[in-house]
């Protein structure tokens, strides 16, 4: 799955390079749907990267309490710095990968932005049924990544992909229709918001409330 540090090498640069390419689009994205997360209590952000969203989730979010799961060390010491020591006393950070969560670990919300996109097809049906093992009943799934409907996000998509292969050793190279998996995983979609002329979707999705007792 996920290997440790593997960013470590591009995290200094990661954002400006996103911004470079997408303007705010990346950020306008991920910040899209966080009024959906203001009543969550326990929120799981998984591969949250350099941080930046943890600002803007602190400030909606007055009373939640957030682990932050990153495979790269660098990633973490960035979003650490970023925050107020207030506000670091609301985010526990951990250094690991979705292999980390157990079973009796429980959260109202978990976050995905641009996580889906490292992971084939297999590898993220066996990461979204772990994440279904540790959202509560009617926990919510928000997930921001890219989309290859249409042949220019596909060729942007595959020079990603070599970009992130050199520089971060990523193995996969192909976009899992995480879409479509996410729902057939039990997960019901709630919004969906495009940005960047479709190539960036950002999805709200809530578990099955089929699994309340």
């Amino acid at each position: 799955m996920s290997t440790l540090n593997s960013f470590d090498r591009i995290a200094p640069v990661y954002d400006r390079l996103a911004g470079m390419v997408f303007g705010t689009a990346i950020q306008d994205a991920q910040r899209a749907h966080l009024d959906a997360l203001s009543t969550a209590r326990e929120i799981l952000i998984l591969g949250g990267g350099t941080g930046w969203l943890l600002k803007d989730l602190l400030q909606r979010n007055l009373s939640a309490r957030i682990t932050y799961l990153e495979a790269s060390q660098r990633m973490i010491d960035q979003a650490r710095k970023s925050l107020m020591d207030a506000d670091r006393l609301r985010v526990a950070f951990v250094h690991g990968t979705e292999e980390w969560l157990l079973e009796e670990n429980r959260f109202d919300a978990v976050i995905i932005n641009f996580f889906a996109d490292m992971f084939t097809a297999p590898e993220l049906v066996k990461i979204l049924q772990r994440l279904d093992l540790v959202l509560r009943p009617g926990g919510q799934l928000l997930c921001t990544d890219f989309v290859d409907d249409v042949r220019w996000q596909r060729a942007l998509l595959s020079a990603m992909y070599t970009f992130f292969k050199v520089t971060a050793g990523l193995r996969n190279h192909q976009l899992a229709p995480w879409r479509k998996l996410i729902p057939d995983e039990g997960f019901e979609r709630l919004r969906s918001k495009t940005f960047w002329k479709g190539f960036i979707c950002s999805e709200v999705y809530r578990k099955d409330f089929d699994e309340m007792p």
